[in-house]
Formats: C-alpha cells, structure tokens, sequence
C-alpha cells in the first residue's frame, strides 16, 4: 500500500488501534481522519493493513494504539479535500497514534487537527528537523509524545498552553545542544523528561522551570560540564527523584568543596547516576559534592577515575542504600568513607584494586545483602569480616586471586555449603596462591591437610617465649646489676651461714683512700691534713704501698688491713680501671664480712644518670654513708638515700667543720658518720676545682 486516501479512517468511531506496518506508504495526509466519504460501514475496532506477519504492536504501543511503522510516509497537511467535513466524528476517536520508523521531516501546524482526543503520539525514528509552534495545539489531552531520534536542533516555542496535561516527553538522540531557560514552562504536568543522547553542553539558569511536578530526567550521554552548571540550573524541580547524569563531562580539579554543589537544589533526589563521565572522567570528587541530597538512596558512581575520595563524601547521604564505587582506581576503601551509610544494602566494589576487604570488621553494615568485589586483588576473606555482614546473601568474588591456602579454607566451604549466601560464577574462580596452585579451581583444591588442631598449642607456646624473651631483655636492660649485685650479696651471706666467725686481721689503718690522680692535690692539700691531724691512719697508694709486690696484692692488703675505703668519687674516679678495681674489692670485703665498710666522699656534684650502674646498686644494697664536699651541689644520689638526710650549712666555715666532723665520724671505730647524715653545700657550681680551701 502506498496510499491512505482522505476519510479512510474517519469513519470508525470506534477505532482505537490501526497499524499499518510493512507497507510502502509514500503519504500520510492529515485527512485521512476526517469525516467519512460514503462508505460500506464499519465498527471494526481495530483495522490490520498488509498480511505480513511481522505487523505486530510495536513495543511503544499501548492498548488502544495507532501503528504506522516502518513505512515511507511523508506527513503534510494538505491534499485535495484536506478540509471538507467537521471535526468530532470520523477519527477523532483515536487515542493513540504511532508514526514512528518513516521519513517524516517536517510537521505542520494542522497534521492533528481531527485528532482530539489523542492520548500518545508516536514520532520517533523519523528525519523531523522542524515543528511549526502550532503543530501541538489540537490535542489538548496529551500525555505521552516520543520524539526520539530525529534530527531536532532546538525545541523552542513547540509546546503551547494547552499541553498541560502532558506527562512523559522523549526527546533522546537529537541535535539539541542547549536548553535554554523557559523551553518546558508550560509543561506543569511532566513527569519525565529524556533528553539524553544530544549535544547539549549548557543548560542554563532556569531551564527547568515549570516543571515542579518533574520525577524524572534523563541529562545523560551529553557534554554538560564542559561549561559550568548554572547554581540555579535544577532549580524548581523540588519532586524530581531520579536523575540520570552519566555520560557527561563532569570534570575537578581537585577533591576540595566546591563553592555551589550542583545537585544540591534536588532535595527530593533518591537516584543519582554519575557513572561513565568521559574525556579524561571526573578524576576528583569535591568533598561536598553531595551536599543536600539527604534523601539519596542510590548513587551510581562507577568509571569514574577516581583515586580517593575525602572520608566526609558521604555524611550527607546517610540513607544511602545502594552504592557502586566500580572501576575507579581507589587502591582500597578506609572504613571512615563508610561509615555514614549505615543502612547500604547493595555495595559494588569491582575493579578498584582492592588487596583485602578487612574495612568490612570496622564498620556496621548489618543490612548489607549484595557485595560485589570482582576482579580485584583480594587473596584471603576471613570469617571475622563475613561475619559483619549478617543479611548478606550475594558475595561475588569473581576475577579475585584467591588463595588456596588453610586460611581460606574455611571461605570455600562456607560458599560451597551456605545456605544463605550464594557466590555466582565461583566454579570459575581460580587460585592465585601459593605458586604451586596457580590456575588451579579455587572450589577444588584441597584442604584435608587444614584440619590440624595443633596450631593454637604452637601459637600459644611461641606467644609466651616471645614474651619471656622480651621480659629477661627488659630486665637485664634496667636491673641487671641490681639482680648481680644482689647475687654476690646473697652468696656471701650463705656462705657465711655456718661457718665460725672469720677472726678480724690486724688492723693497720683507720682508712684505705681510693682516689684518682686527678684529685691528689686536694687529697694531699685538704684530706690528709685534717684526717691525720686528727689522729687518724691513712693508707694512701702512693705512699703505703709496698715496692715491686704485684698492683692487686697491694690493693688487697690496703683495704683488707683497714678499717674503712674512702673512695674519692668525682667525674675522674668513674671513668679510672684502677678506681674502678679498688672499689670491687672494697666491695667484696662488704659482701663476705656484712659489714658497711664503705665511705663515699663526693666532690663533684654528679647527676644520677651519670652515676656508673655500681654505684646506683651500691646505693640499693646499703647507701646509708655517704658525704658530700661543700662545693658540690646536692645531687640526686644523696638526696635519695634511704635514710639520709641533708644537712646544708648556713656559711662556708661552719660546712668544712661539719664536713670533717662527719668523715672523722665515719671513719671512727664504729662509727657510720652519724647514721648516714649527709652534708651537702648548695652553690657550687658542677665541675669546679677541687682546691676548695675552708
């Protein structure tokens, strides 16, 4: 058929359903519903033009639909008789018509003017590149008009008034490149709106509005973000709930907050589709770019380029319910990211280079039923991070190089035999680990040899000699020579349980003075004429001990043949071998008679931390006498004695008097200076000469 002539479908009032697809229609006038021409009569319902079998609904007909599909028509008004009869019989019935798939280019202002009571008109996959301003103001009622895939650049002025019941406008694959303000102002009735696959790169401030009523809208597959979006663009669609952006070309600098978030105006926004962004992806992902869509549940942000993204990006959305994060380059997912959407029921992870999934122990996604972590890195899946998913009921880990190993033995039975969780495509996973199972079925390898119950007795005895190793390295790090002192302490006095008491030697001297050459001219200057001015003994080395016998020899039988050691301690005394060896014997002889035969005389004021680890254990053992030369500060030592105490003189000569009063009374017959009073004199600064004249 090549041919409608005029009236050949004006008289079936009833007619509600006329397809006319597999011909060769070369026209299609407007007055082929108008009033009849006389006629046979006719009530069919529905009319089937052409016997090829393919004349099927299409699948943008409804009940009650009008199909001239796939055949050459060219719409025009006119035509002779084009304007005989009245409207409001014939086929002005006729709710829905369906002119999609021809060669349709242009549509003037009278093609519908029988057309009254049309419901949805069908355009579509035709060549339309202009529509007069008129061509919609016949069918007031409306509600659905498909424009898809024409070759329209600009829609400016086509919809009138009287289209205000219109509900659904399909403007998809044309050449629209922008949207200017006040296009669809009179649509106050759209519900969707698809003007995805055009060119366009603006839409300005305004151009939505009027559509207050808009649930839908479809921006995707266009070059919007090539110029900044308007900071009122989505102004006025305060009902629009699903919003499809992707295939676009959002792109930022940085992940720092933008000024005017874009989408922030949606507040009634529950689907978000961002996924896909081209040229070089939206790489950054401003930290409030979600700013005001409290109401979010679903957010496709797959393809994306990302590589971070700030720990707050979600605080906005906590009634984010379905997330997909896939094919972004995150190298891992920080529990803080997802921890505002506590109630996500479906995660999509695939291909951001995750290693391992243990993020999920740290968060509370107890409504998480789908986890999608394909083709990432992940080897082990522990049942401490499974068993944070309570509701899970899809795990798909395809692409992942699973190990074959005991600690995921456990994840093949659990997938192979869990009733709950199903696991698509895990018969063709593989093993990545160890080498020797590579490219083995991850489902097949086998993991009788796991089932060794001696692992926890190992762990545990090779928890406590870790411990016990770390614990004799603390001790002997801080009290080794507390513990060897206390040793040779302890030896002694076994030693001397049970044997006769050891009969004193002769007693030569009333003290054996250990000191270092550094210190000789006080020693010969101030010591020796006070001591022995006093009538006491002194055993002095380079004086009193024997030529030619052995160094030791002499040491032993200086300290072993007097009463006391004075030990002359200053900076120079520490760091002596030969003061050092004095002192161990003078030592010793404490430990075998327990006798307190030691005097420590110090003449500089030296901090406790300098002290030599003998000398702090000495003062642990027995640090009762001790003196301190009145031009050495009070130190430390002194002033932690066990029972000392200070004794700081009011002047100079009344401090030298009371210090010599204290060293003849320590080294007295039974004397301990006083039970351990030491005397100290404030001012003297650290490392002074130790000529000190009283």
């Amino acid at each position: 058929m090549e041919e409608v002539e005029r009236g050949a479908l004006g008289g079936l009032p009833a007619l509600r359903e006329v397809y006319l697809g597999a011909n060769s229609l070369s026209t299609f006038p407007a007055s082929a519903f108008a009033p009849p021409l006389p006629a046979p009569a006719a009530t069919a319902a529905s009319v089937l033009i052409g016997g090829d079998s393919d004349n099927a609904v299409g699948d943008v007909c409804d009940a009650g639909s009008c199909d001239v599909a796939n055949a050459d028509i060219s719409v025009r008004s006119g035509g002779s008789g084009g304007s005989g009869g009245s409207g409001g019989s014939g086929g002005s019935g006729v709710a829905t018509l369906d002119l999609g798939s021809n060669s349709i280019s242009l549509l003037h202002a009278d093609d519908l003017r029988w057309l009254l009571e049309l419901r949805t008109l069908n355009l579509s996959k035709n060549q339309i590149t202009e529509v007069s301003s008129g061509f919609l103001r016949g069918p007031r009622r409306l509600r659905r008009l498909l424009m898809s895939a024409n070759r329209l650049m600009s829609v400016a002025g086509i919809f009138p008034e009287d289209l205000g019941l219109l509900e659904a406008l399909d403007l998809r694959s044309n050449y629209l490149s922008k949207l200017p303000a006040g296009n669809f102002a009179n649509l106050t009735s759209l519900l969707l709106l698809n003007v995805a696959d055009n060119q366009i790169t603006e839409a300005e401030d305004g151009a939505f509005d009027g559509l207050a009523a808009l649930g839908r809208l479809d921006l995707g597959g266009n070059k919007l973000g090539l110029q900044p979006l308007g900071p009122r663009a989505f102004e006025g669609l305060v009902n629009l709930t699903n919003l499809e952006f992707n295939n676009n070309y959002l792109h930022y600098a940085s992940a720092g907050a933008v000024h005017s978030p874009p989408f922030a105006p949606l507040r009634s926004l529950t689907h978000l589709f961002l996924n896909s962004q081209r040229r070089d992806g939206m790489v950054n992902f401003p930290s409030n770019f979600l700013e005001g869509l409290a109401t979010l549940q679903e957010l496709h942000a797959g393809e994306l380029y990302l590589s971070v993204l700030d720990a707050g990006t979600f605080l906005p959305t906590p009634n984010l319910r379905y997330l997909d994060l896939g094919s972004n380059p995150l190298c891992g997912v920080e529990p803080a990211l997802l921890r505002p959407v506590p109630l996500l029921d479906e995660l999509h992870l695939r291909g951001v280079r995750l290693d391992d999934v243990t993020f999920l122990s740290r968060l509370n996604l107890s409504l998480l039923r789908v986890l999608r972590v394909s083709n990432n890195r992940v080897g082990e899946v522990s049942s401490a991070e499974l068993g944070a998913l309570p509701r899970l009921q899809l795990l798909d880990v395809v692409g992942n190089p699973l190990s074959c190993g005991c600690d995921n033995a456990w994840l093949r039975d659990f997938l192979l035999n869990s009733s709950r969780v199903q696991a698509p495509g895990l018969w063709h996973v593989r093993c990545g680990f160890p080498l020797s199972r590579r490219g083995e079925l991850f489902v097949r390898f086998d993991a009788s040899q796991c089932r060794d119950r001696s692992g926890p007795l190992l762990f545990a005895c090779c928890s406590c000699a870790v411990a016990l190793v770390m614990l004799t390295a603390t001790v002997f790090r801080f009290w080794r020579w507390h513990l060897l002192y206390g040793y040779h302490l302890l030896a002694a006095w076994l030693g001397e349980r049970g044997k006769p008491a050891r009969q004193p030697g002769p007693i030569r001297y009333d003290a054996f003075v250990s000191y270092n050459s550094d210190d000789e001219e006080w020693v010969t200057r101030q010591l020796l004429p006070q001591l022995e001015g006093a009538g006491m003994r002194l055993c002095l080395h380079h004086r009193d001990f024997v030529p030619g016998k052995d160094i030791v020899d002499n040491i032993m039988d200086g300290i072993y043949t007097s009463r006391r050691t004075l030990c002359v301690v200053t900076r120079s005394y520490l760091r002596s071998e030969w003061c050092s060896k004095e002192l161990q014997v003078a030592a010793f002889r404490l430990f075998e008679e327990n006798q307190d035969v030691l005097v420590l005389l110090f003449l500089e004021h030296i901090p406790h931390n300098e002290l030599s680890a003998y000398f702090r254990m000495r003062r642990t053992i027995r640090s009762r006498t001790y003196i301190t030369w009145p031009g050495a500060r009070e130190d430390s030592f002194a002033r932690r004695g066990r029972r000392g105490r200070s004794v700081t003189p009011a002047g100079s000569e009344g401090a030298c008097k009371l210090f010599w009063h204290r060293v003849v009374g320590a080294l007295g017959p039974g004397g301990r200076g006083d039970e351990g009073y030491g005397v100290a004199e404030e001012g003297g600064p650290l490392g002074a000469p130790l000529v000190h004249a009283c």
